[in-house]
């Protein structure tokens, strides 16, 4: 089956405050301008299996920018939910990619290139991103939208 046939599976993300949905990407979009910078770190973590150049990150990036516009356009409202499609491939790779991420205990790193962490919201936020993808393919595969939770 050739990439142009496989439906697109839309991801629901957790309800959080437009604000920390805009922390969360204002702290990727840090990390990355880093990384970049940065050739030792970027083979390092080619060397963890973190593609920076794949599929995945290229829909991560399309991520914080709808996470970015939606909560701009949340600003005021309690809280935001945005909802992002894309190849069920590429979202199954990009919660990977989140996942080792969080596992890598970079932090420490992160904070020598003067990266500060998140906290609170933001961070729960954080934690929460690779489960909402998880759940979406889930439900893909159980042939259901993202709109329609499985019944208990």
């Amino acid at each position: 089956m050739d990439n142009a046939s496989v439906p697109e599976i839309e991801v629901l993300f957790p309800t959080a405050s437009p604000d920390a949905y805009l922390s969360y990407v204002a702290y990727g979009r840090e990390m990355e301008q880093r990384l970049f910078a940065s050739p030792a770190l970027l083979d390092h973590l080619r060397s963890l299996d973190i593609d920076m150049s794949s599929e995945a990150v290229e829909l991560l990036s399309v991520m914080a920018t709808e996470f970015s516009r939606k909560a701009h356009e949340a600003e005021g409202a309690a809280w935001v939910a945005p909802r992002v499609s894309g190849r069920p491939e590429a979202w199954i790779e990009a919660a990977r990619t989140l996942e080792r991420w969080q596992g890598l205990g970079l932090e420490p790193t992160l904070k020598t290139l003067g990266i500060e962490p998140l906290d609170g919201e933001a961070e729960r936020l954080r934690q929460q991103i690779p489960g909402a993808i998880h759940a979406a393919i889930a439900r893909a595969n159980e042939g259901l939208s993202a709109a329609e939770p499985p019944s208990s």
